[in-house]
């Protein structure tokens, strides 16, 4: 985590909606967890993006390690360094087969708002706004597999 920024907290993860999905890629299925508040969200998600050691969109993204848990049909959780709490976050649940089979999750903060209730279309331009604008941040993870749960 950066000098002088405040850990990652409860309210913080709590504020967080997400949005998941599963596209073919040249290396194969890739997994997405898009996260993003629906209000004026820089500073606030920028602690998480730094917490989750994401980066700006690179040629190589860095590897983030086992942070994905799938506990359920339809939802996973989310370990992030230097949290209290860990995130839990509902998907579908072909998206938690996937990952829980070994498909590999890019995570993804986005900095600039978005709301809640956002359908496919409107995601899809955030994206390509919003990376264009440098207000992405992305790693990639696998998720943890056997009895071996984040502490949290």
């Amino acid at each position: 985590m950066s000098a002088g920024r405040r850990p990652v907290t409860a309210a913080l993860i709590e504020s967080v909606g997400a949005w998941s999905w599963v596209e073919e890629t040249g290396a194969g299925p890739l997994a997405f967890l898009l996260l993003a508040r629906p209000e004026a969200s820089g500073p606030p998600l920028l602690r998480l993006a730094d917490a989750l050691g994401l980066v700006e969109p690179a040629a190589e993204l860095p590897y983030l390690g086992k942070r994905v848990t799938v506990i359920g049909d339809t939802r996973v959780a989310l370990e992030v360094p230097g949290a209290d709490y860990l995130m839990e976050v509902k998907v579908g649940a072909w998206w938690a087969e996937q990952v829980g089979g070994g498909v590999p999750v890019a995570v993804v903060v986005g900095l600039a708002p978005l709301a809640r209730c956002a359908p496919p279309e409107e995601v899809e331009a955030y994206l390509g706004v919003n990376g264009l604008k440098g207000q992405l941040r992305l790693g990639t993870a696998l998720a943890r597999t056997g009895d071996h749960a984040p502490a949290g």
